[in-house]
Formats: C-alpha cells, sequence, structure tokens
C-alpha cells in the first residue's frame, strides 16, 4: 500500500484509479456517526500507564474501534469523507439501480452491533462505557477537493443534506440510528420508533431493518494511482515520515487549538462555491504555514462552516500560544475579502496527538479537552472577534495584552468560564502585565526553557 493512502477517501482512490472524476453536484445519503466515551477512555489509560504509554495506548484502542466502523462502511460502497474529533462524517453516493439511503442505514445498523464489543472496556481498575450514535439523512450534496496540493488536499461535502444531518445528529442518543423523512420515505422493510422534532429537522430511530444486506466492498487498483497525488492528501511532514518508513507515534504533547468559523458562501446555490472555499482554504493554509500551524480538518454543517488548526502538532514548534495569536489577527484581518463572519476560538494545553482511524482510512488528529474549549469559544465569540482562555493569555502576554470577558457558560463544562480577547501588540522590551520585566535578548535561552518543559510534559525525556 502506497504509505498516505489512507488519507485518501476510498472513493477518490477509485475515481484517481479509473482516471474519472467525481461530479461537484450528486444525490445520495450523509452519515454522521459520534462516538462518546473518548474522554473518560483518555483519563484510564493516562492514569494506567502513565502519558507516555497511555497515547500509545490510546492510538492502538482507537485504532480496534474505527477498523470495524469504517469497514461498515465501506463494505456497503459508502466513504469516510472526514473526521472531526472521535466522529466521522460519511458519504453515500447514488448508483444506477441502488438506494443510497439503504446502505447507509444498512451500515449504520452494522456499525451499532460491531460497537457491541467495547460497550465495556476495562482499564486497569476502571470501566469505561463506549458507545456510538448515528444520523442518516438523503438528498443532493456538493462534493469540492479544496487546499494547497503542496501542502495538503482536502475532501469537503456541503449543502442542505449537511445541515439537516448536523442537525439531526443533536437529537440521536447513544445506541440510536435516526434517519430524517427523506431517508425514511425511501427504505424497504425498516422498522421504526416515534418522530422527534428538532430544529428544522423530523426525524425517527430505525429499530430494525429487513431484507438483504447491500453489501457491495470497494475495489481499488493501487497500482493505477500516482503516488504523487496520493501523497498530497496527507499533511508534508507526515507524508515525509510515512515515505522514510517511520510511522508517527501518538504522543501527549502541548499545543494550541485555533477554531475558526466563517460563513457567506451558498454552497447549494452558488456554481462557483467550490472555487471560492478552495481560494479561502489555500490562502488560510499559507498564513498557517508562515506561523508554524497545520490546518487538521474542514468541517461544514448546521452552523456554518469551521476551520480546525494545530500549533505544536505535527511539527513542534517554540511559543505556541504566541505564534497562534499572530496567526489568528492575521487571518481576522484578511478574511473578509472572502467570507463572512469569522469567529475564532483559541486555547493552548497538552492533547493527544496522532494518526487514527483503520488501516484503510485515517487522519492526523489532536484531540482533547482543550480542543473542545476552542471550539465553544469559537460558537460564543461575536463576529470579527477572538475569545482565548487563560493559558494562551499566560503563554502569550510577552508580545500581547489582553482585555478580560465576561464569564461564559459552555455545553458541557458546570463552571462559567472566562475568555480573554487579544488586544495589542507589545513592544519586545514590554514589561509583562502584573509580573517582572520580560527578558530583553534572550530569545535562544527562553527556546531552550520553553521546549524541555514541552519535552518534559509530553513525555520525551
Amino acid at each position: 500500500m502506497l504509505p498516505s493512502l489512507p488519507f485518501v477517501p476510498v472513493d477518490r482512490q477509485v475515481e484517481s484509479a479509473h482516471g474519472a472524476r467525481l461530479p461537484d453536484r450528486g444525490h445520495g445519503a450523509a452519515l454522521f456517526a459520534d462516538i462518546s466515551g473518548f474522554t473518560a477512555m483518555t483519563e484510564a489509560l493516562v492514569a494506567h500507564y502513565g502519558p507516555l504509554r497511555g497515547a500509545e495506548r490510546l492510538g492502538v484502542q482507537l485504532e480496534a474501534i474505527y477498523t470495524p466502523l469504517i469497514a461498515q462502511v465501506h463494505a456497503r460502497r459508502g466513504a469516510v469523507i472526514g473526521f472531526s474529533g472521535d466522529a466521522i462524517t460519511c458519504w453515500f453516493a447514488e448508483a444506477s439501480g441502488e438506494r443510497p439511503e439503504q446502505r447507509a442505514v444498512a451500515a449504520a445498523r452494522a456499525m451499532q452491533t460491531a460497537m457491541e464489543a467495547f460497550a465495556e472496556l476495562r482499564i486497569g481498575s476502571r470501566a469505561v462505557t463506549l458507545a456510538v450514535k448515528v444520523a442518516v439523512t438523503s438528498g443532493p450534496a456538493r462534493r469540492f477537493v479544496v487546499g494547497d496540493p503542496a501542502i495538503q488536499r482536502i475532501d469537503a461535502l456541503a449543502g442542505e443534506t449537511l445541515v439537516r444531518l448536523a442537525a439531526a445528529e443533536q437529537l440521536a442518543e447513544p445506541g440510536d440510528v435516526l434517519v430524517d423523512e427523506a431517508t425514511c420515505a425511501a427504505l424497504e422493510g425498516a422498522r421504526c420508533g416515534a418522530w422527534r422534532e428538532g430544529e428544522n429537522v423530523r426525524v425517527m430511530p430505525v429499530l430494525g431493518l429487513d431484507g438483504d444486506d447491500p453489501v457491495d466492498p470497494w475495489d481499488v487498483d493501487e497500482a493505477a494511482l500516482d503516488p504523487a497525488w496520493v501523497r498530497s492528501w496527507a499533511h508534508a511532514p507526515i507524508a515525509d515520515r510515512y515515505e522514510a518508513g517511520v510511522e508517527f507515534s501518538a504522543d501527549f504533547r502541548p499545543a494550541a487549538a485555533l477554531f475558526l468559523s466563517f460563513g457567506g458562501i451558498d454552497y447549494d446555490a452558488d456554481d462557483a462555491a467550490g472555487e471560492r472555499l478552495d481560494a479561502f482554504v489555500r490562502r488560510v493554509q499559507a498564513r498557517l504555514e508562515e506561523y508554524g500551524g497545520s490546518l487538521i480538518q474542514l468541517t461544514i454543517g448546521d452552523k456554518g462552516s469551521y476551520l480546525y488548526a494545530a500549533f505544536g502538532a505535527p511539527v513542534a514548534v517554540d511559543r505556541e500560544a504566541e505564534r497562534a495569536v499572530e496567526a489568528a489577527r492575521v487571518l481576522l484581518r484578511e478574511s473578509a475579502g472572502g467570507v463572512e463572519d469569522v469567529r475564532i476560538g483559541l486555547t493552548h494545553g497538552r492533547m493527544f496527538a496522532g494518526a487514527y482511524g483503520s488501516a484503510t482510512r485515517q487522519t492526523y488528529g489532536v484531540l482533547g479537552p482543550k480542543t473542545n474549549l476552542s471550539a465553544r469559544f469559537m460558537k460564543k465569540a461575536p463576529a470579527g472577534t477572538i475569545l482565548c482562555d487563560d493559558a494562551i493569555v499566560r503563554g502569550a502576554r510577552r508580545r500581547w495584552t489582553f482585555r478580560e470577558g465576561a464569564p461564559l457558560q459552555l455545553k458541557g463544562i458546570a463552571e462559567p468560564v472566562t475568555p480573554f480577547v487579544p488586544e495589542e501588540r507589545r513592544g519586545d522590551a514590554a514589561t509583562d502585565a502584573g509580573g517582572p520585566a520580560a527578558l530583553v535578548g534572550r530569545d535562544d535561552d527562553l527556546r531552550a526553557v520553553e521546549d524541555a518543559i514541552g519535552a518534559s510534559e509530553s513525555g520525551a525525556f
């Protein structure tokens, strides 16, 4: 197998091998599967094995979980388009004589069956409960390939069907397979429960699916694929290491998380939506590269579109917080020409960093509680604003002044969280607010100390 092949959606592999091109408009069924219990599993592994071995064990455990789930999708000619933390978004395209809704729901039911093996994991003295909730919607959608091939290509799935999917997922509970009205009408032999009402969507749980299971696995001719094209789907530092035969080891490391939401692109009506999205993503990638950041994911859903970038992974950098603030300010200033309503959340902390998924489809992720906090700050930020946590303030106050905001009540967090807004850049000789004068002319020494602290926190010593 070509080293970077699992980073390419399987239908894109088939497309390239046959010299064809997937249309940017099509009809099909979209599936969203979200695994619950990830945080508890991470905490248990770190407590039992320690940070270094715990990260390695987490990578192994994630592969064990994702492998059977992704296999159910691929077996019914679905494709995993993207990962979003501990969730995947999949697409089942309409084909001649086939019902994509039937294939998607059959895959969803099979995923629930596969997940039963992980209902309770014993990690040392702790028991961790894992489950998956799945939502399926159907209708028209857009498919785009965006991003600079020299940095990384990204597959994007967008449109009103995805908006309904995100709304439907909000109504799902662990163990559910929910379908919307369009999907329900297209199913054969489905036994369903009662309707649930949500924001602009009605869904019902599928309790059973009678009849034949439409299993029809993909067949990819890897020999027909261009290695350079395959490589372009993985971020360059990851592709370099895989091609050198050095696999990325998962670890916990200090990193800054930047979430950026944006609007202003009508994915359904605008024929040039793909070109506009591509231009914006390329601009973001270029700016992130300048400041040592990496674009981790692109997500399009019911609350608009957003990007997630990390500073400190997969490539370690010094002063992640400062770099993240600098990049966020530049992105906020330069985004007005292409998109609207830009909002940014920034946090810093120790996160799991590594490739995860299965041998046939994977991604590189930077995950942890601070990732979730950054996303929640992004959603709460007024348009044109950056909200940071106190860790960003501590890491960047030598270069930036910050204004304290009003405490926010955030989903999943019991106590209110106080955000901060970066305001002005300090001069090199400025003093820290409320602290001693900043060191001048000791940049190399500071980097050495900060790198040592980061290596210690990530278990590299």
